[in-house]
């Protein structure tokens, strides 16, 4: 495994208009995983996207109703700074899995909602900022 503390340091600070290779390649793995139609979403998908998770922890987010939050890993779970409860790694995967599911159906993921997932609010905007979903509205929110 990589390091990741290096990685995001150097698109944080030094390279800010840079995206870590491990962040690419996941948006490549589920490009592909989206294209190809299956159900079954494999291992090392979920693999390159908790890597991602990882590599985000501490960054500023902002929920679709502009609430700012950041998020902390301890284990296999996600602690965000606006709420007392932990997203689970399990949580992360289903919510991801959905949004892979949507997308093959060609739906577009407009909110959070869509995911279906406790924690839903704060995983669609670290989605939408991974590459992992792409809408409309984000399209709109980059223009404006």
């Amino acid at each position: 495994m990589q390091d990741l503390g290096k990685e995001r340091e150097s698109f944080w600070k030094t390279e800010p208009k840079k995206v870590p290779d491990s962040v690419k390649r996941l948006q490549e793995m589920v490009r592909e995983q989206i294209a190809c139609k299956e159900e079954m979403v494999p291992a090392a998908l979920d693999d390159c996207l908790w890597e991602v998770i990882e590599l985000y922890k501490g960054t500023p987010f902002m929920t679709a109703k502009k609430l700012e939050f950041s998020y902390s890993i301890r284990g296999h779970e996600m602690f965000v700074t606006r709420k007392d409860k932990s997203i689970t790694k399990a949580t992360v995967f289903l919510a991801f899995h959905k949004a892979i599911e949507l997308q093959q159906k060609q739906v577009d993921i407009t909110g959070p909602k869509k995911l279906g997932t406790f924690g839903a609010s704060y995983l669609y905007p670290i989605f939408l900022e991974i590459g992992i979903i792409w809408c409309n509205q984000q399209i709109s929110l980059e223009l404006s």
